[in-house]
């Protein structure tokens, strides 16, 4: 039984009906709870190689099991703005002011077409990239992180959870490497910079997961930040 399940059936002990004893009925109760509870915005940030495709693959998967219903997307988007972005970054990738303004319009369009319509079906939704990789690419480029951040915030819904999955700029370039290439928007990046941003963020719900960590002890820090979600 997870941390969660537990936590919520410590809750409510006191209101267990007498024939709650063993640990399939325990997880039926907490697969009942699970569903009940109002659909969350969860984000997944990280450099390139980090497996950020890979861990909100996973947290969909997660909580599929405990009978929610969640969606994957990302950013960019392949609507409009997102396609003009990977687009121009083939060609020549633009100034980071106007590559900013190309994200603020692609998740605009984005929130109001994707995230608030699903979140009030009652979906959860799970994002790879959202305002966080603006704040830290962006200003990696030289604009004001600080100044991206509080734009970002007075623009867009505050995720209930972001996890930052963070590795050192030398093991991102050996998992590209050995993957054969890199995401067009991280090769031309100081990753350095960009994880030193990263990393100067602080807020209650932003979580730090050790990436260099095997997948299997990186998905139990994901899954228990996505427990106190619901705690």
């Amino acid at each position: 039984m997870g941390r969660l399940e537990r936590l919520v059936l410590a809750k409510y002990a006191g209101e267990l009906p007498h024939f709650v004893s063993s640990p399939c009925d325990n997880r039926r109760l907490w697969i009942q709870f699970a569903s009940m509870t109002s659909p969350c915005f969860i984000v997944v940030e990280g450099i390139d190689g980090a497996g950020k495709s890979f861990v909100a693959g996973a947290i969909c998967n997660y909580l599929q099991r405990q009978a929610r219903r969640p969606v994957l997307t990302s950013e960019p988007t392949n609507g409009e703005f997102g396609r003009r972005i990977r687009k121009l970054a083939r060609v020549e990738r633009p100034s980071a002011s106007e590559e900013y303004h190309l994200f603020l319009q692609d998740r605009a369009e984005h929130v109001e077409k994707f995230i608030k319509p699903q979140l009030a079906a009652g979906h959860d939704v799970i994002c790879d990239r959202y305002f966080l990789s603006s704040v830290a690419y962006q200003g990696a480029r030289g604009l004001d992180p600080e100044e991206l951040l509080n734009d970002s915030i007075r623009r867009f819904p505050i995720p209930h959870l972001a996890l930052y999955i963070d590795i050192p700029p030398e093991v991102s370039r050996l998992r590209t490497a050995a993957r054969g290439h890199t995401d067009r928007f991280d090769d031309a990046s100081d990753f350095a910079v960009v994880r030193k941003i990263y990393c100067a963020m602080r807020f209650p719900w932003l979580r730090r997961i050790d990436g260099t960590l095997p997948k299997e002890a990186v998905l139990a820090e994901c899954h228990s930040a996505v427990d106190t979600v619901f705690s």
